[in-house]
């Protein structure tokens, strides 16, 4: 007997117990029945704890470690008195006190209990996957609060530590605003006056609202702490695009990066810096120098556009990614060049610019100037298509927007002007509260320690140590950074603290991605599972439809040739029917799991309607009908079976070639493959057509025959074909 046969057969003893409970109050015969029940049950656990010691005996060589275990179990079994429980329900029951049985069956159970988990070498119950995950995911949401909590208040210390950099960074951002909110009422004035004089008119004014709109965009990155684009960078040659112009060389970072775009209409630098270190516009080396790159051409067509590509693929920051964007670029010209590297880089830099922004609250002026972007672009769209009236709406929500905006940072360089002395305290008392909740965090960590993890994910700091979860050292590390920001805060030294602050950003983000690494460890283990589960589940559904399949055929032969069936016969299709309805809950236990795992829209439908052919199958078998409806439809049955074995196939394999995972954001990778999907769809499409014949032929072979269930099979065809391009539609939908 195995370690499993064990536990099933303790298992076994527990439901017996169960079974116990379920009697009337006033019913004596059914006392004394449960009575002796009882007595049975504990005959086998007798029998049970002699084979403990019987099986360690066999295994000892081979297998000390279980020896050892089925030897404990036999000790624990002896001293938690179970047998002796087991009599003492047993004569509680024939002498109909059920309360006190009860009581003394839940006593019974839970040592049951903890020799299972004694058999399983498991003490305390191991979380299951999914509680891993759920587990993983409140510590990645709480470490996302604490970034955002960390990035805002070193944005703040930034401030402090640069006070009169940051004032002017914002007279700047003001000066600029206001010159973008003039530039709006222009342009709100020439559209106005712009109805009926033509498409080629209202180009012109839709040009000029996408110049004003990057402008805007600028604004708006510099404002939030991303890296706006100067487009000095881009003023040599179109050719150039944004490859060139991204170069490091050409970027310089300033304390006051909108100083210059200030100064200048063609919308300049407003704040080159370089990813990570300033953010805030502050600069070590000192400010930019005021309108240094003042060649651009604000009216370049060819120039704005390569702008677009350079702005957007500049997110990514770095010479590679810009020399990529900009060899594209300048193979094309003009408006085609911007156009097409901005489609090709403004997905990935966007979602990284999101990723980083979603890290850290809006700033002072972040959202309205984000509000006027859009405004500005559906402008452009109305102008373009010559609904000067729509575009003009569009073009005042942009401007409410924009003066919103303006007001929001005004408000801000009051605000940082009229700063307290006691501010910095304030502050160092935020930071200690973070760091408390990073400290509380490696503590939960530390607490739940890691299980079954693999390679260098089980994390060990020192030899002696004790394996860690992934990230636990890293929050760690962080809440020491943290400590020492707010020691360097109370010292009145910001400079110092923001450095620390940045480390404990760092070992933020470092700890996340360990997490999520888990996590997609995790989730690809449970889509194995699950696709494990599935598959065995379908298959053992096929054996058992083939047998049924094939005897069916059989009990027909003998009907068409006796002309009758035996009474061993017709109890035999009754088995047949059971024998339907038993696979049809098989399949119930798979669509349950399907419905738990929700990234299916086809196999869940498809397996419904398997197990409704089944229950269909049954009760013609019922009606010990084994003629070729029933065949046709067992038939139908085996086909669904194997294309539903073969999707689950296809679908390990794709995910074992491409590694699974759910990727960032919590996200889980799709149970089943969407190629698989569809494969499934176009099968099931072709069933319903070769169903439609074959009833179409059966129904020609019964002239004159009224057949309800051949009616009902037919009638149900459109319900099908309706659900199936239902489901097409769906998947399209998602897709879209």
């Amino acid at each position: 007997m195995t370690k499993q046969m064990l536990m099933t057969a303790v298992l076994f003893l527990g439901l017996s117990i169960f079974s116990s409970d379920c009697i009337g109050q006033d019913d004596l015969q059914r006392q004394s029945e449960l009575g002796a029940r009882q007595r049975l049950v504990e005959r086998k656990m007798v029998e049970l704890e002699s084979q403990f010691t019987a099986i360690a005996e066999q295994i000892q060589t081979e297998e000390p470690e279980r020896a050892k275990r089925l030897i404990a179990a036999y000790q624990q079994a002896k001293e938690t008195l179970i047998t002796k429980k087991m009599a003492e329900v047993s004569r509680l029951l024939d002498e109909g006190n059920l309360d006190q049985a009860e009581k003394e069956i839940g006593v019974v159970v839970d040592r049951l209990d903890d020799l299972v988990k004694l058999l399983l070498n498991n003490r305390e119950e191991k979380k299951s996957k999914q509680e891993q995950i759920a587990q993983y995911e409140q510590w990645k949401k709480t470490i996302q609060d604490m970034q955002r909590e960390q990035a805002n208040q070193r944005k703040e210390t930034s401030k402090v530590a640069n006070k009169e950099n940051e004032l002017k960074k914002l007279d700047a951002q003001i000066k600029k605003l206001e010159e973008l909110i003039k530039r709006q009422e222009d342009l709100i004035d020439e559209t106005k006056s712009s109805e009926g004089r033509g498409l080629r008119t209202m180009d012109k004014i839709a040009d000029k609202q996408f110049d004003l709109r990057k402008e805007t965009e600028n604004l708006r990155k510099d404002v939030s702490g991303e890296t706006p684009e100067a487009e000095g960078q881009f003023s040599e040659n179109e050719g150039q695009g944004s490859g060139e112009g991204s170069e490091s060389e050409n970027a310089q970072p300033g304390a006051d990066g909108a100083s210059g775009g200030a100064d200048q209409e063609g919308g300049n630098k407003e704040g080159e810096n370089k990813e990570g270190e300033n953010s805030e516009g502050e600069n070590s080396e000192g400010e930019t120098k005021e309108g240094e790159n003042s060649e651009s051409d604000p009216e370049s067509g060819g120039n704005q556009e390569s702008q677009q590509s350079g702005q957007q693929s500049g997110q990514q920051s770095g010479q590679q990614s810009g020399q990529q964007s900009g060899q594209q670029s300048g193979q094309q010209s003009g408006q085609q060049s911007g156009q097409q590297s901005g489609q090709q880089s403004g997905q990935q830099s966007g979602q990284q610019s999101g990723q980083q922004q979603q890290n850290q609250s809006p700033q002072p002026g972040q959202q309205p100037l984000q509000q006027a972007e859009k405004s500005q672009e559906r402008a452009e769209e109305d102008l373009g298509s010559g609904r000067p009236k729509d575009a003009q709406r569009q073009q005042e929500k942009a401007l409410a927007d924009l003066e919103k905006a303006k007001s929001e940072l005004k408000k801000e360089r009051r605000r940082l002007a009229s700063l307290p002395p006691e501010a910095i305290e304030q502050m160092a008392q935020k930071q200690r509260r973070t760091r408390d909740k990073a400290m509380q965090l490696a503590e939960d960590m530390a607490k739940t320690p890691p299980e079954g993890q693999q390679g260098d994910q089980q994390q060990v700091s020192q030899p002696n140590q004790q394996p860690q979860q992934p990230g636990q050292q890293q929050m760690q590390d962080a809440a020491e950074s943290m400590d020492n920001a707010s020691r360097n805060l109370d010292e009145q030294d910001p400079q110092e603290a923001e450095q620390e602050q940045r480390e404990a950003e760092e070992k933020l983000e470092q700890a996340l991605e360990e997490i999520e690494e888990r996590l997609n460890q995790l989730r690809d283990e449970t889509r194995e599972e699950k696709l494990r589960r599935l598959e065995g589940r379908f298959s053992d559904m096929l054996d058992r439809q083939q047998s049924a399949s094939a005897m069916t055929i059989e009990i027909e032969d003998k009907r068409q040739n006796l002309g009758q069936l035996t009474r061993r016969d017709q109890l035999t299709v009754l088995r047949l029917a059971s024998e339907e309805a038993e696979i049809g809950e098989l399949g119930r236990q798979a669509y349950d799991l399907l419905l738990e795992d929700g990234t299916s829209e086809v196999f869940p439908e498809l397996v419904q309607d398997l197990i409704d052919s089944l229950n269909n199958v049954s009760q013609l078998l019922q009606d010990e009908r084994t003629d070729q409806l029933t065949q046709l439809m067992q038939q139908e049955i085996e086909s669904a079976l194997l294309d539903l074995l073969e999707a689950l196939e296809e679908s390990k394999e794709e995910g074992g070639q491409q590694g699974g995972g759910g990727g960032g954001g919590g996200g889980d990778q799709p149970l089943l493959k969407r190629s698989a999907e569809l494969k499934m769809l176009k099968a099931a499409q072709l069933r319903l057509n070769r169903k439609t014949s074959q009833l179409d032929i059966i129904r020609g072979s019964q002239p004159g025959q009224e057949d309800a269930s051949l009616n009902q099979e037919i009638d149900g065809l459109s319900g099908q074909q309706a659900k199936l391009q239902e489901m097409a539609e769906q998947i399209m939908e998602k897709d879209n």
